[in-house]
């Protein structure tokens, strides 16, 4: 499961990329508490959002580290090519 604190740690335009991505609702309000976001409205949706099969889904990856697959999602939502795994070995091209 997600922790909250790594997920209030990314962007905010990468949280809603990842919310419209899964369709997640807005559960609350955002609380703020010294200047810092204690919790966004989407925190209390991570958990029955975020499951493995479901981020499989959505990356392609047959993983089933939370954390890999997590961090897949985002790297999606933002436009960067995943990083190969195990699973995906990296071809390799010969010099001429």
């Amino acid at each position: 499961m997600i922790n909250p604190s790594y997920w209030l740690a990314l962007p905010w335009e990468t949280r809603l990329k990842l919310a419209d991505a899964f369709e997640m609702k807005k559960l609350t309000g955002t609380i703020v508490e010294d200047n810092r976001v204690v919790e966004d409205g989407y925190t209390k949706a991570l958990y029955p959002t975020f499951t493995i099969e479901r981020m499989q889904e959505f990356t392609g990856l047959k993983s089933k580290d939370v954390y890999e697959l997590f961090q897949a999602c985002v790297d999606k939502v933002e436009g960067k090519q995943p990083e190969p795994t195990e699973e995906e070995p990296v071809k390799k091209t010969r010099k001429k």
